[in-house]
């Protein structure tokens, strides 16, 4: 069984004693790791913005959030309203392994959606024999077989479950296997999808590079399982710096799960796909000869141009010799691209709730702050108040480009229930 080491999201720890790849490990995982002077194996550690599990051997470093297991789940799935787990998850207490709730959230809703069926879907197979299924490749017959009649190449349609959506999930189950789950329930959800996935072929997918599924009528229900899977499969690594085998990781950035949520739940609230809200717009340059990119988090653009640019803070910038660098980054965004106001999204507890007007003309700068330590319901409160903002800000800045409004008439977002 692993020896657990409790760690917190930005605390440090008391001198620990860490075997080289246990350093590896945790120096691959953003965590800071000093070593105490006159020892050469205790060190003294503290995570950064980064949350989740770090396994070396039989010795895993469970690294908690601040805010908080369950609202850290919110956070990741807040986009999909998935509450099934909920009555499920409450034994889990705040400081429970983190690993062992995501794995019990997305066991369960596994088993729900999988209950209703495994969807099969089209694959097309492309085989060589001796009968003829669908038609014959008649390019591939003349290509390999130089006039003989057999084997026959053919080509076809075949009706089955080995299908990408299935294919994420049994490799998110598959990943979650790896990793010896202590939770008997867990377990044995999981071992049952196995069984029901059978005929599915596992993939070993990079975390960069899943492959996109879209949602059909039949397969919708698969939606939150996959979104699921996908979190697993994205914040998962093996190795993470040390001898290959010997460590593996499911780690979640804070910055990142942040910055996600806001854009995906500002993008909801609006009513604004990914184009005309993008995350991360890469169009602005600070200087006229464009060499000097800008690239802020949040953007509405109408007619080819910002009408409003605003970033996400989950963490209070700190750089040496300036006091105030989030209001700098913002205000270049806003100056960059001509508009006469921008917004700035704080995690409650990291700034206050103001509005800075630049002297000479400059842009008015808002910061808003955002309690995450809130149900899905109380989330949606605050991304309605805050989108509400952001139309507000949009609309200066139409004002000042000399736009005409694009927007459809302001309605209350539905909030979860």
């Amino acid at each position: 069984m692993a020896e657990h080491v409790p760690l917190r999201e930005y605390q440090p720890t008391g001198p620990t004693r860490l075997s080289a790849a246990e350093r590896d490990a945790l120096l691959a995982a953003s965590v800071t790791v000093t070593p105490v002077s006159g020892t050469t194996d205790l060190y003294e550690v503290r995570p950064g913005s980064t949350v989740g599990v770090v396994r070396v051997r039989d010795r895993q470093f469970d690294i908690a959030p601040k805010i908080g297991i369950q609202r850290l789940l919110n956070l990741l799935t807040y986009s999909i309203r998935d509450e099934f787990w909920g009555d499920e998850l409450a034994e889990y207490g705040r400081d429970a392994d983190l690993l062992e709730v995501v794995a019990a959230a997305y066991a369960l809703r596994l088993e729900r959606t999988l209950e209703r069926g495994v969807v099969r879907g089209y694959r097309h197979r492309a085989e060589r024999g001796v009968a003829i299924r669908g038609r014959i490749d008649m390019a591939a017959q003349v290509r390999r077989e130089f006039g003989r009649m057999l084997p026959i190449n053919i080509a076809y349609d075949d009706h089955t479950i080995d299908i990408d959506p299935n294919r994420i999930l049994l490799a998110a189950v598959l990943r979650l296997r790896s990793l010896r789950l202590r939770t008997d329930r867990t377990r044995r959800r999981l071992l049952m999808a196995l069984d029901r996935l059978d005929g599915v072929t596992a993939v070993r997918y990079d975390p960069r590079r899943l492959p996109r599924v879209s949602s059909t009528r039949l397969d919708h229900h698969y939606r939150p399982a996959l979104a699921m899977a996908a979190l697993i499969l994205s914040n998962s690594s093996v190795e993470a710096g040390t001898p290959v085998g010997s460590a593996d990781a499911i780690l979640f950035n804070m910055n990142e799960v942040f910055e996600d949520f806001i854009v995906g739940a500002l993008r909801e609230q609006l009513a604004l796909d990914s184009r005309t809200f993008p995350q991360g717009d890469t169009r602005l340059t600070l200087d006229e000869g464009a060499r000097v990119g800008l690239e802020p988090d949040l953007s509405w653009i109408q007619a080819g141009r910002p009408i409003f640019v605003g970033d996400v803070k989950y963490k209070r910038l700190t750089a040496a010799g300036y006091k105030h660098p989030d209001l700098y980054q913002v205000h270049a965004y806003a100056r960059a691209a001509g508009l006469p106001s921008t917004l700035l999204v704080y995690a409650a507890g990291e700034a206050e709730s103001a509005i800075y007007r630049v002297v000479r003309g400059g842009p008015e700068i808002e910061v808003v702050v955002i309690d995450l330590n809130r149900d899905l319901e109380g989330l949606a409160r605050e991304m309605a108040r805050i989108a509400s903002r952001v139309r507000q800000h949009a609309e200066r800045g139409r004002a000042a480009l000399n736009l005409v409004s694009t927007s459809p008439p302001t309605t209350t977002t539905p909030v979860a229930s």
